[in-house]
């Protein structure tokens, strides 16, 4: 695993250096080990990934992000994060980042399921694309309508 620091920020406090994805295909592989709620002026998420090289590093959360990350178990599950470029624009706000995470199960060693046919069949890799990301989060807005219209009644 290669990784870039050059350009990355160093946080105060109980942050790691922050890993920034700068192309399109890069990748951050490690264990998803911490998360950050309600981090600066814009309440974003901070993801920390345990890497093999680097050690922790942490990432911003974004709505694509949060949604796939937010299903694993800390400390139980490795990520592989792609960066897959830029979505569409919309009205007068940046293009969001899209990614792939890809997650499978490890045990507090860090290490994968081993030859157990039961582990091997949980240990397959979950790929969240980010169309699946974006049904999901139109199912969750919905949910979010009908509760405010329950509310207002």
């Amino acid at each position: 695993m290669n990784y870039s620091f050059d350009e990355s920020e160093t946080m105060g406090g109980d942050f790691n250096p922050i890993f920034k994805f700068k192309e399109k295909g890069d990748k951050l592989t490690g264990v998803l080990v911490n998360n950050k709620h309600q981090v600066g002026p814009h309440k974003q998420e901070i993801w920390t990934i345990k890497t093999d090289k680097d050690g922790e590093v942490d990432i911003w959360g974004s709505t694509v992000l949060d949604g796939q990350l937010g299903l694993l178990e800390l400390r139980h599950n490795a990520v592989e994060i792609t960066y897959d470029g830029d979505g569409e624009r919309k009205g007068g706000n940046n293009p969001p980042h899209l990614f792939t995470v890809r997650a499978v199960p490890v045990g507090a060693d860090g290490k994968q399921a081993g030859d157990d046919p039961v582990l091997k069949l949980l240990a397959q890799p979950k790929v969240i694309s980010p169309e699946e990301q974006t049904d999901r989060d139109k199912i969750m807005e919905e949910l979010e309508n009908d509760e405010d219209s329950i509310e207002q009644e």
